[in-house]
């Protein structure tokens, strides 16, 4: 409503806004998804080669307790351990894929990388090219959203995070 209203008072065409915002949304995108990376969210399927997450796993202690900035995790063979980590650490440890005193998860698709870069090379296409040499007014916005929606479809394939259900909790 803010975007809206200012663009009314200055009275800014809508379609130049958003053929602005078509090669700055990728630009951010390319950004968001190195900080997955770097944070370890948004990881992909287990893979032979790819990169690993770092944490630790450890054995619960005798009054089911964990020291300090642990989590206390059932796996899925209904043992308890403690564990911290990067998303793709503790959900590996969760499923009983690491044992005690792990200290990398599984190698997984570095899909978050694949996402920025691609996100990364659609902002170099729209800002370098697309914005010099529109057709039409809107054109840089449109071939964003269909450029985007072709990275995050693919990238989906690839990917092992939780995500949550489709349509909330339906």
């Amino acid at each position: 409503p803010l975007c809206a209203w200012f663009m009314r008072r200055r009275k800014m065409p809508v379609v130049k806004v958003l053929d602005m915002a078509g090669w700055a949304f990728a630009l951010g995108q390319a950004f968001g998804r190195t900080g997955c990376f770097l944070s370890g969210c948004c990881f992909g399927k287990v893979s032979e080669a790819g990169v690993r997450f770092k944490g630790y796993v450890a054995r619960i202690g005798p009054d089911l307790t964990c020291p300090k900035n642990y989590d206390r995790i059932q796996t899925a063979a209904g043992d308890h351990l403690c564990a911290f980590g990067r998303p793709a650490f503790m959900k590996h440890a969760e499923h009983g894929h690491l044992e005690i005193g792990s200290k990398l998860s599984l190698p997984v698709y570095p899909t978050q990388a694949w996402e920025a870069g691609a996100a990364f090379a659609l902002f170099l296409w729209l800002y370098f090219w697309r914005r010099t040499h529109q057709r039409f007014g809107g054109q840089t916005f449109a071939e964003y959203v269909l450029g985007y929606a072709v990275i995050r479809f693919t990238i989906e394939f690839f990917r092992a995070d939780d995500r949550g259900l489709w349509l909330g909790d339906l």
